[in-house]
């Protein structure tokens, strides 16, 4: 029997403020990851230093010691491998 869900928030536009409804892990084990679409926010699994370029910036910014399990509101388009702690693979997720 198939079951059907109710997406209440079907309707809702995309904001800040609306749930996510995609995501992509970061992968900096060779390299800077650049996400395919600028985060809505982005899920940290592993606790460490996570260097990030924001959307329409050019500098990076550094977010020191951030515990496990945070989820950062950030517009993020880049993650920054060199100086970035959390290296266990897919444990930083972008969310859009």
């Amino acid at each position: 029997m198939a079951s059907t869900f109710t997406d209440i928030f079907e309707r809702l536009r995309a904001a800040l403020h609306a749930p996510a409804s995609a995501g992509e892990a970061a992968d900096i084990s060779s390299t800077d990851h650049t996400f395919a679409n600028v985060t809505r926010a982005i899920y940290v699994a592993s606790t460490g230093d996570l260097i990030v370029r924001l959307k329409g910036n050019t500098g990076n910014l550094t977010f020191e010691d951030v515990p496990a399990g945070t989820v950062l509101p950030i517009r993020a388009a880049k993650v920054i491998k060199t100086g970035t702690t959390i290296t266990t693979a897919n444990h930083i997720i972008g969310i859009w």
